[in-house]
């Protein structure tokens, strides 16, 4: 019986296509998906979202684009009565010191 050998090269394309290439954690495609608010930011902000980091005074769409969708939402009434949300993050992890 013969053995067929395949291609080291051939296999890591196959998996990178299984896997959709996403070596980013779908910054860039979370980025397309919101390009009318990404357009609208200062270079500063886009390179933070680009390495997946979040600053405080983020809005909610530029949260979503760094690092997806939260685990959990809550509801949250602000003192002033201003109705918020909290968005929880069980996988997220900041920079030690931000960039």
């Amino acid at each position: 019986m013969k053995k067929q050998f395949i291609p080291f090269g051939a296999v890591l394309t196959l998996a990178l296509l299984i896997s959709g290439c996403e070596t980013d954690g779908g910054v860039t495609a979370r980025i397309q998906e919101k390009s009318t608010a990404y357009a609208e930011l200062q270079q500063p902000e886009k390179d933070c979202i680009a390495q997946g980091n979040v600053m405080p005074g983020f809005t909610s769409d530029m949260v979503y684009m760094a690092v997806g969708s939260p685990t959990k939402v809550e509801p949250e009434r602000l003192p002033d009565g201003t109705d918020a949300e909290i968005w929880t993050y069980n996988n997220y992890f900041p920079p030690a010191t931000p960039t």
